[in-house]
């Protein structure tokens, strides 16, 4: 039986002599495992759909509750994310986020969309900024959107729920207010977008109990 999908590849590992088993987040069925074979020989037909970030239509044919993808088109492979180191972190550490939180085989459509979206800000604009802005809708469809208000002294982390609060407790830490108004007013400071980021990530490891090593490299 065949199927099409419209999905983007999250990661690939190879399998087998030839073969690639890649993780990819279809629009129609959420996360699922598909088997490219014979991806890694020299003029393999199949190779360009065997890419992170790729973006195609996959047709497949389910044998033995297994996926294999039999021909696909691509529709974007976002080229500059490749070509530039920091774009790269950026987009890696956004299907970080996909891989280690999202279930597999459950629908997400608007989370999906963002995916993509995201994917082409991260491209075409400032990644830093598109990747803050990724994890805050991340957070809105989730059904966990933050608790982002505007200030009138300090804001505190609760570390115990993952989110903004603004009197302390016994168990929350002072953020810097410059780095918690980037999340409302987007900012020019390459060091607070990035120090946004790692807060964020801080939250996202709060929240969902994961460990997204990508965020390492900012």
């Amino acid at each position: 039986m065949y199927t099409k999908v419209k999905g983007v590849v999250l990661n690939t590992k190879d399998y087998k002599e030839a073969d690639k088993i890649a993780s990819i987040f279809s629009y129609e069925y959420g996360i699922i495992s598909a088997k490219f074979v014979g991806v890694r020989k020299e003029k393999a037909k199949l190779k360009s759909l065997a890419q992170p970030f790729t973006l195609a239509e996959f047709e497949l044919i389910n044998k033995k509750d297994f996926n294999i993808v039999k021909q696909g088109l691509v529709m974007d492979s976002f080229p500059l994310i490749i070509n530039d180191y920091n774009k790269t972190i950026c987009a890696f550490i956004l299907i970080d986020i996909i891989k280690s939180i999202v279930p597999i085989n459950k629908p997400e459509q608007d989370l999906f969309l963002l995916t993509v979206n995201s994917l082409k800000q991260i491209e075409q604009e400032d990644g830093y900024q598109a990747l803050i802005e990724f994890i805050i809708n991340f957070e809105k469809i989730m059904g966990e959107s933050l608790n982002i208000f505007t200030p009138n002294q300090k804001v505190y982390l609760d570390k115990i729920v993952g989110d903004f609060v603004p009197t302390p407790n016994h168990h929350t830490v002072e953020i810097d207010k410059k780095v918690f108004n980037a999340l409302i007013v987007p900012t020019t400071n390459d060091l607070t977008k990035k120090s946004c980021l790692k807060l964020l990530n801080t939250i996202l490891s709060i929240k969902y109990d994961v460990d997204i090593k990508s965020f390492s490299f900012l």
